[in-house]
């Protein structure tokens, strides 16, 4: 289904944005042709808020509640919540930059004490699974027997758990600087494509059907046959480092004169491929992502555990398109136009650069996985 929405929603929002330009005959133009011409984008971010709020009375009135009644507070503590929650935060972090001094032990030493206790009375037994953290590997809590309790601190203190959350936010920074860049790359007249919106709306549909099409199969393929850690790895190895291919569009399109929406049928193809395929990949990362940390934590922090990376997940996007703003008007408005012509260069080679990092992150999950997965055939 979020295949389907990739596929319409980028030619929804080219058909929509700038009406003015586009549609001058419109009657909705003629109407509001001040705001529109003001807000070129207003249509499709109406749209898209529209979508949303449907969406939410989707869920409100069809999906039901899964945690049970016991544990489920109302809302009308919601604010009193988060008043405590700050106030706990304010606290944690009083004590972390002014911490308590040690007091000294008043255990009388002689000289027949010995230096170190023989008797080892905190052995972890063979099977307990809070040695695999104490090593730095990945603890999988798969069955539904654990009731452990506790919020957000307590999912953060777990290594494995919070290696993957910072995984997935990182990921998801760097994806979202992927959207944001690429139509600012396609609508840019020095150094990029200086296409229209609905031209780069027909790209991504186009690198929709490419999505659609090869997504499932990617997914079912590469984790039926390399399992979950190294699937993740390919995904973020082929997510994002692929986008430095982006520039060789410009070489394609090159005798192509500079007006607008003009772009040759192998620059067309070779960015929906580039694009779909970056498309296949992200998914694939974000799926598998989400089943590995859940396998971090016992099923009854798991809902937790969501609602954390979601948090975290979502600042990153926000932070996400901020960077590739900047990044792309530092890297088009250099003051040299021979120069500026290569922005689109240096643009993709710095996102890359920053996929290449997930990448290896991603690889030392894999190498954690792969360490537990030894001791549990010693075991």
């Amino acid at each position: 289904m979020r295949g389907i929405g990739f596929l319409l929603s980028p030619a929804l929002g080219g058909v929509l944005a700038n009406p003015v330009k586009q549609y001058p005959e419109w009657a909705l133009t003629k109407r509001f042709e001040q705001i529109l011409t003001q807000y070129p984008f207003l249509l499709p971010n109406l749209v898209g808020c529209a979508l949303c709020m449907l969406s939410a009375l989707t869920v409100q009135l069809f999906v039901e509640e899964t945690l049970p009644e016991d544990q489920r507070r109302p809302v009308k503590h919601f604010a009193a919540d988060i008043w405590q929650w700050t106030l706990v935060k304010i606290r944690d972090t009083y004590r972390l930059i002014l911490p308590k001094k040690e007091v000294n032990s008043t255990t009388p030493i002689n000289e027949e004490m010995p230096l170190v206790n023989s008797e080892n009375k905190t052995k972890p037994k063979l099977h307990d699974r809070t040695t695999d953290e104490d090593k730095g590997k990945i603890s999988r809590f798969d069955g539904q027997k654990d009731d452990a309790k506790g919020g957000a601190n307590d999912i953060w203190k777990r290594e494995s758990t919070r290696r993957h959350l910072i995984s997935y936010w990182l990921f998801s920074f760097v994806v979202v600087a992927v959207d944001e860049a690429f139509p600012l790359y396609c609508i840019s007249r020095v150094g990029g494509l200086s296409l229209s919106e609905a031209s780069i709306g027909k790209i991504l549909s186009a690198a929709g059907v490419i999505f659609v099409l090869g997504q499932y199969m990617a997914f079912a393929t590469l984790v039926d046959r390399l399992g979950l850690y190294r699937a993740q790895s390919i995904g973020a190895l082929l997510g994002v480092p692929t986008t430095i291919l982006l520039p060789i569009a410009n070489v394609l399109n090159r005798k192509v004169s500079k007006g607008e929406g003009e772009l040759r049928w192998s620059s067309f193809i070779f960015l929906a491929v580039v694009i779909g395929t970056a498309k296949i990949f992200t998914c694939l990362f974000f799926a598998v992502i989400t089943i590995t940390t859940n396998r971090t934590v016992p099923a009854s922090l798991r809902a937790t555990t969501n609602g954390l990376s979601m948090v975290g997940g979502s600042v990153a996007k926000g932070l996400g398109p901020i960077f590739a703003g900047v990044l792309a008007s530092v890297s088009f408005s250099v003051p040299n136009e021979d120069i500026a012509t290569y922005g689109s260069v240096f643009i993709w080679c710095t996102i890359s650069m920053l996929g290449l990092l997930v990448y290896q992150d991603a690889r030392s999950l894999e190498r954690m996985s792969h360490g537990d997965e030894a001791d549990d055939e010693v075991t």
